[in-house]
């Protein structure tokens, strides 16, 4: 198992290898634009939810839009199934019922994207207001991290190093993301 920590207080995404040493720690942003009450707390425009999820193999952004709004890639998380939850368990990484379950000594909820209303979120860089900005500023290696509708926002730069070592990874390996606490307060 692969995991990734995202403490949101802190702006720290740390991602621990199999066996559990740091392979690094990225500045992130989780916070969102949150301007539509209805879906308040966790729904579109607002963060996700804290507990453990899980991310599969990047994407990337090949149409010029997208990667003005999401940088160069973009991670996909999803909520965990009972399947995987299962094989984390049986491999003595997770443990505890299916409504709080320690991973990495961290104990949450199972994440709960589709109970809110969305298919997914994302780990992605870039950002449309940086791009109204005089010049754009979306498209640089560290360009400033800015709200999201809901999604984790990182430097294009750690993206890119992101991907790339979790690419190979990802056939075999869980990659458990674990977000915890309210989201630092950042520019839209």
């Amino acid at each position: 198992m692969i995991h990734a920590i995202f403490n949101r207080p802190s702006g720290m995404l740390k991602v621990y290898e199999p066996g559990k040493s740091l392979w690094d720690s990225i500045q992130a942003g989780g916070d969102a634009v949150g301007n539509d009450p209805r879906n308040a707390p966790w729904g579109f425009h607002y963060p996700c939810p804290p507990g453990h999820y899980v991310l599969s193999a990047g994407i990337k952004n090949t149409d010029p839009d997208v990667v003005i709004k999401e940088g160069p890639y973009r991670i996909p998380v999803w909520d965990i199934d009972a399947a995987t939850l299962k094989t984390l368990t049986d491999a003595g990484v997770a443990s505890g019922p299916p409504n709080a379950v320690n991973v990495g000594g961290i104990v949450l909820p199972i994440g709960e994207i589709a109970a809110n209303g969305r298919d997914g979120i994302l780990i992605h860089g870039g950002g449309t207001y940086l791009h109204k900005l005089n010049p754009p500023k979306d498209q640089e290696p560290f360009q400033p991290l800015c709200q999201t509708e809901g999604c984790t926002r990182v430097h294009n730069a750690d993206l890119i190093r992101l991907v790339d070592y979790l690419a190979p990874l990802f056939d075999g390996n869980t990659v458990v993301y674990t977000v915890y606490g309210n989201p630092l307060r950042l520019p839209h």
